[in-house]
């Protein structure tokens, strides 16, 4: 359902693209501080350095290989920091695009590695029993996560509702940035059935 509502978006709303990627980035670093203090502070237990950063567990996968399980797995948590490769969809439209494109990248890295690395160390740290979070009755493990952090339900469907919007607003110019490509390759004939 989700997929059909960003391609009818990106068709016939394309113009509030913009406003809503606006709304993004604000949202971006306000929701920042206030959710990393909150799972420290309020997280009922901790792992500790060893299990939060070295240990490695295997909860269903079903990966023979824990590597190729953590390259995998890596494909979905990589799009907090695709933003950086933006800009390269817009090159055609940017003035001095060999200097402008490349630093626009950078910069967008360079904001956002830092505080993306601070909430993946923080949730290590803060969410508790990881079979339990994935056997959680809802289905939602980081709701589970969340629910076991707030001392009551709208908390946690509050601290995920605000996730959800921020996924469905980046997933909505991750859709736009595709069918950009999709339209300049085509454009050059480089796709099955251009013209089309």
């Amino acid at each position: 359902m989700l997929i059909l509502y960003k391609g009818l978006f990106n068709v016939f709303a394309a113009q509030w693209l913009a406003m809503l990627e606006g709304i993004f980035a604000i949202l971006h670093f306000i929701v920042f501080i206030p959710f990393v203090a909150a799972m420290w502070a309020m997280a009922p237990e901790k792992q500790t350095a060893r299990t939060a950063l070295l240990t490695f567990q295997d909860n269903g996968t079903g990966w023979n290989n824990p590597g190729i399980a953590v390259l995998i797995g890596q494909i979905s948590a990589i799009a907090t920091l695709v933003g950086s490769d933006a800009a390269a969809h817009m090159a055609e439209e940017i003035q001095d695009a060999g200097v402008v494109v490349p630093r626009s990248m950078w910069w967008s890295f360079i904001a956002n590695v830092p505080p993306t690395l601070i909430v993946l160390v923080t949730y290590c740290f803060c969410i508790g029993d990881t079979a339990v979070a994935i056997a959680s009755p809802t289905g939602f493990p980081i709701y589970d996560v969340f629910s076991r952090m707030t001392p009551n339900a709208s908390g946690a469907l509050g601290f995920t509702f605000l996730l959800f919007i921020l996924l469905v607003i980046i997933t909505l110019s991750c859709q736009a940035s595709a069918s950009r490509q999709v339209f300049a390759f085509a454009r050059d004939n480089a796709l099955p059935g251009s013209r089309w």
